[in-house]
């Protein structure tokens, strides 16, 4: 079985897209119609690539993430993954037009092509492949596409591999630096994920000097401010609105989606250690266990269980596991060879039949022998008709 980051593909295509097109830009956004056809041919491309040159491990699964309800993971750290919306919106990428048009090749697949398609309600396609990996890695083998390094904790499952479409090298503990897999998951946890938003355990718990200094002035206690990201945006903001407002007079920061918004820099209100892999070792080893240094500061124990539900498989809910399983075992896709090939021949997509991989091999009936007969000579005269009105 072959799990597919379908989010990791498509962001490389229309990317590579724009790198080759080069679309015109009107008002600091491109121009869709330019570049999206090609994003469709990479990534049908891409994913047609990847089917024959991992053959042997079966057949792909298209792993995807649902946006139509907030992630599970909000629920339990609001910050999740906070910034990517901002993002899109300030991107010159108009995605409020590129994602349908990537919908309808989703759709094409779906349809008329031998592959599964498998997202689960508030879940990321992450989720979708450590769930059947989770299920499935005992019996059979399993190939995980993805660049993200959070699904090397597959490997405990069973017989899995994982590689990466953006490197185009298998990743590894080894890869990552790490001397085994307990290693890096213990890093991956209490150092976080930059990328998905995930802060380290010992973020956000050291007042900085400038918020001492502002306690001491207004002579506060301290546990009055202690807090940690379990607290509400409310309670949190209310408190840097307060401590903005009093100490310097000055507004909180600008959060404006607006392109140009003026953003006030103002002091943070924790300090900024550096704390790495090195550093959690000597910790450790200072303690004595990883459970007396987590013991040291109350907020390390919460960020840490925290973390453990953000970051590792075993934590993903029940309900969603359950969902997925149901979704990927219900589902029994069958190739319609004309209708695929009709979709083809009317992108201009037809170099792509030249290598369709083995799953997509199918016995031609009298009337699609006739379809196809008819169709090719229609686009055979079209092409010569073009190049004498060339001439």
């Amino acid at each position: 079985m072959i799990l597919l980051d379908f989010s990791a593909v498509m962001h490389q295509c229309i990317f590579s897209a724009i790198s080759t097109i080069k679309p015109k830009e009107v008002d600091g956004q491109y121009e869709t119609k330019e570049f999206i056809q090609y994003t469709k041919y990479r990534i049908l491309e891409e994913i047609l690539n990847v089917q024959n040159d991992f053959a042997t491990f079966g057949d792909i699964v298209i792993c995807l993430d649902d946006h139509s309800k907030k992630n599970w993971r909000k629920d339990v750290y609001s910050n999740y993954k906070n910034s990517r919306k901002a993002f899109r919106e300030k991107s010159p990428i108009k995605y409020n037009e590129v994602f349908p048009e990537i919908d309808s090749v989703l759709e094409i697949l779906k349809k008329y092509s031998p592959f599964k398609i498998v997202k689960s309600d508030r879940a990321e396609g992450d989720d979708v492949i450590l769930c059947l990996a989770k299920r499935y890695a005992k019996s059979e083998k399993i190939l995980i596409i993805s660049s993200d390094k959070d699904m090397l904790q597959a490997k405990k499952y069973g017989d899995v591999t994982h590689y990466s479409l953006f490197t185009r090298k298998y990743i590894t503990e080894e890869t990552k630096h790490e001397d085994s897999l307990d290693d890096w998951l213990l890093d991956h946890v209490i150092l976080g994920d930059a990328c998905d938003e995930v802060p380290r355990v010992v973020d956000f718990t050291v007042f900085s000097d400038e918020f001492k200094k502002f306690l001491e002035t207004e002579n506060a206690n301290i546990d009055t401010y202690q807090f940690n990201y379990e607290f509400t945006d409310e309670k949190r903001s209310n408190l840097i609105e307060h401590f903005y407002k009093s100490e310097f007079g000055l507004p909180v920061k600008n959060n404006s989606r607006a392109k140009n918004a003026p953003e006030t820099v103002l002091p943070s209100i924790f300090k900024k250690e550096r704390f790495g892999k090195s550093t959690l070792r000597k910790e450790i080893k200072k303690y004595g266990s990883l459970e007396n240094w987590l013991n040291s500061n109350k907020e390390y124990k919460l960020n840490y269980e925290r973390n453990k539900k953000l970051v590792l498989a075993d934590y993903i809910p029940e309900n969603i596991f359950k969902n997925i399983v149901e979704n990927f075992e219900n589902q029994n896709p069958k190739y319609n060879n004309k209708e695929f090939r009709n979709y083809i021949y009317d992108n201009n997509f037809d170099n792509l039949l030249e290598s369709l991989p083995s799953n997509f091999k199918a016995e031609l009936s009298l009337d699609d022998f006739l379809w196809f007969q008819k169709h090719v000579k229609y686009r055979f005269f079209s092409i010569l008709l073009k190049g004498a009105e060339l001439s």
